[in-house]
């Protein structure tokens, strides 16, 4: 085939997104002379195509806020971490203060040990959410379709709903430019392994999960986004590393 020919051909494989910027988005190098193919194999440029395609971007998150509902509740915490192909690339800790009109239970400021004078001091919500989307900016391309984080949290529909309310409060309805849908549940996940087990957990809750997976945990830090989702990370990874064995066999350590 002709090297032009070879070089439309990879054009139609990724979507029509242009070869350069999709150079600059993920960070591979490619032939700076696409007119001299005498330099670079055929094959080598279709294998480099494929490995744009495949790289794999995980975003780890947890959310405390000041209710159950959405829209009606606000965020007072956003943390999480971000992985590159097994890479952690960043993490982000912000700590906001509702809108005005967001509705403020007592009862979950009093699970996250929380009063309102605290979060009333908090971030500035336009702030926080200016700077946590220039970071996901650093990893995603939010005009390239092709180009998404994975969301990945435990009861993730939660944790989702709430970050696009958040994302519609600062009048952008763009959430969806970020991340993929639908977001990877971790505990969706671990509800399936645990299946053959499940009556011998007493709830299901990330810190008894993460006990029966054999995992550490700290009962002071929980409820804090921070560890929370640290946490998360970790049952995600067990889970993962777990996916070829039967169920039985790694949920039978609840007892340690």
């Amino acid at each position: 085939m002709h090297h032009l020919g070879i070089i439309n051909h990879v054009r139609r494989f990724i979507s029509g997104t242009d070869i350069i910027r999709r150079r600059e988005a993920c960070g591979c190098r490619f032939p700076p002379r696409l007119h001299s193919p005498q330099h670079y194999h055929c094959r080598k440029l279709f294998i480099w195509s494929r490995s744009c395609l495949s790289i794999m971007k995980l975003i780890f998150i947890d959310v405390e806020t000041t209710g159950l509902e959405y829209p009606d509740s606000g965020l007072i915490q956003l943390s999480g971490v971000i992985e590159i192909e097994g890479e952690i690339k960043a993490s982000f800790n912000h700590r906001i203060r509702p809108f005005p009109a967001d509705v403020v239970s007592d009862e979950a400021l009093s699970v996250n040990g929380l009063t309102h004078e605290e979060i009333a001091g908090y971030e500035d919500p336009r702030v926080a959410f200016e700077r946590f989307t220039s970071l996901l900016g650093q990893f995603v391309d939010r005009y390239d379709r092709s180009d998404k984080f994975h969301l990945v949290a435990y009861n993730a529909p939660f944790d989702s709903e709430h970050i696009r309310a958040w994302f519609e409060k600062n009048n952008d309805r763009f959430y969806g430019s970020w991340f993929w849908h639908p977001p990877i549940d971790v505990m969706g996940m671990a509800a399936v392994a645990a299946m053959a087990s499940r009556s011998r957990l007493n709830n299901f809750k990330l810190t008894t999960v993460a006990r029966a997976l054999g995992l550490h945990v700290e009962e002071s830090l929980a409820h804090d986004a921070l560890y929370d989702i640290r946490l998360t990370r970790s049952v995600f990874q067990v889970l993962v590393r777990q996916k070829n064995q039967t169920s039985s066999s790694y949920w039978l350590r609840q007892d340690r």
